[in-house]
């Protein structure tokens, strides 16, 4: 079941969820995700949709409220059996902004203020969309301060944002800490002009063509936006970019996966190889994997 299965799977209660938001906010686009793990096509809710996964000792029921004017009288008598609130967001809306900010207020009134708050801006995926520091700002977040708070960018298409939205919801409703994962599926370092230089990989047979290919993602991307390229999707998979001097480093993940932490990594990766010398790149990128890596790989 996606990665609610993984976060949720050493909790040993009843978790009651509840997320809601103005009508094609996205969020039974975002519950889809979550079961599945992609993207999938969804009709308006109408009324209330109930989900419930039994995960070994743990029980969660999922509620997704319609978004309609005319169901939103009914979110109260729901919001104040649910463990945590979600409220999502769409990101593109700009015309409604007080509207969606005048139901994220009234909701707050029907659960306890000891109870995590998660805010979700969701397809971020779209051009132009608001950023999370606009939301922040448009939607006077700033006065939950006194709340258990926490607003992620998300993207229902291709999962940004939600595996770290629900890791901080487990974390507040368990106390305990988890441990973030990457799942690792390539490592590629070349220079600028493509030439490879180091890899492991699985995704890409033929390493050579995979980081031409990547250089030149990146090439045109500068070109055009005047900025590198951090992260691009294919598929399931999704690349992560970082560039030191001359060289480009680009590892492939898991779309879910926390793509902050594996341009971190990157990061340290890159400083290596240029303090220690292109020579030495094959043993760093062994000693990499087995020293750095597998602190944050997936359990089988």
């Amino acid at each position: 079941m996606s990665f609610l299965r993984k976060i949720f799977k050493k909790s040993k209660k009843k978790v009651n969820l509840v997320i809601c938001g103005l009508d094609a906010a996205g969020k039974t686009s975002i519950l889809n995700f979550l079961i599945t793990g992609k993207s999938t096509e969804t009709v308006p809710t109408m009324g209330v949709n109930y989900e419930r996964f039994k995960l070994k000792n743990l029980e969660i029921n999922m509620c997704d409220l319609g978004g309609q004017k005319v169901f939103r009288q009914f979110w109260g008598g729901v919001i104040d059996k649910s463990n945590s609130l979600i409220f999502v967001l769409d990101s593109t809306d700009r015309e409604r902004v007080e509207e969606a900010k005048r139901e994220l207020f009234e909701s707050l009134k029907y659960i306890s203020p000891t109870l995590p708050i998660l805010v979700l801006a969701n397809k971020q995926d779209i051009k132009d969309c608001m950023t999370t520091d606009e939301i922040l700002k448009n939607f006077d977040l700033i006065n939950l301060s006194n709340r258990m708070w926490h607003l992620e960018g998300t993207s229902a298409v291709t999962g940004k944002g939600l595996k770290e939205s629900f890791l901080w919801l487990y974390e507040r409703l368990t106390g305990e800490k988890i441990q973030k994962e990457l799942t690792t599926h390539d490592i590629l370092i070349f220079n600028r002009g493509g030439i490879p230089i180091v890899s492991k990989s699985k995704v890409f047979e033929e390493v050579e063509l995979a980081s031409g290919f990547l250089s030149a993602i990146n090439t045109f991307a500068s070109q055009i936006t005047n900025q590198s390229l951090d992260t691009i999707t294919m598929g399931k998979y999704k690349v992560v970019f970082q560039q030191i001097k001359e060289l480009v480093g680009a590892i492939v993940l898991n779309i879910s996966d926390n793509e902050d932490l594996a341009m971190k990594l990157l990061h340290k990766l890159l400083n290596q190889i240029i303090e220690k010398g292109l020579e030495n790149a094959n043993q760093i990128l062994e000693d990499f994997v087995v020293n750095e890596l597998k602190d944050y790989a997936s359990p089988k």
